[in-house]
């Protein structure tokens, strides 16, 4: 009987340890900078199933001190500022059919944006893929936001 209990309570421990953490020390360590803790944090996962595809979102709402502190983050990691080629944005900021789980984030006037293909062992276009690996990241200073998105199809 102990065994059953201790081998129940080895899997609930395993099981715990398997939901992974979505919170601001993540985002930091994605985008490799350095964050302070934001006021407010939002977000939504739909990954899941065989494959793990779906799409991470999160909003990291941070005070007016704090948001002098993430524009020297973003703009001394080289991220590119706004506004982004037409083209690119069309694909990051979708609308229409396909988008319904997409994040409605505002397109800022001013800011830094951040976009990584983790798709491996591909010398295509990324956008001439049947699948797209991704992080975007845009930082806006006039609302002290980050969005954070990740994309796995």
């Amino acid at each position: 009987m102990i065994r059953i209990w201790i081998a129940m309570m080895l899997a609930l421990l395993l099981l715990a340890g398997c939901g992974g953490e979505k919170d601001a020390g993540y985002v930091a360590r994605k985008l490799d900078i350095v964050l302070p803790q934001p006021a407010a944090v939002t977000s939504g996962d739909s990954h899941g199933g065989f494959h793990g595809d779906g799409l991470l979102h999160m909003e990291l709402t941070f005070s007016q001190e704090d948001a002098l502190a993430v524009e020297e983050a973003v703009s001394s990691a080289g991220w590119s500022l706004f506004p982004m080629e037409p083209e690119l944005e069309e694909r990051l900021y979708p609308d229409g059919a396909g988008a319904s789980d997409w994040p409605d984030w505002p397109v800022p006037a001013r800011g830094w944006w951040y976009l990584e293909d983790r798709q491996e062992n591909e010398t295509e276009d990324m956008w001439q893929r049947y699948s797209y690996n991704y992080t975007f990241a845009v930082y806006d200073p006039d609302t002290g936001i980050l969005y954070y998105q990740e994309l796995d199809t």
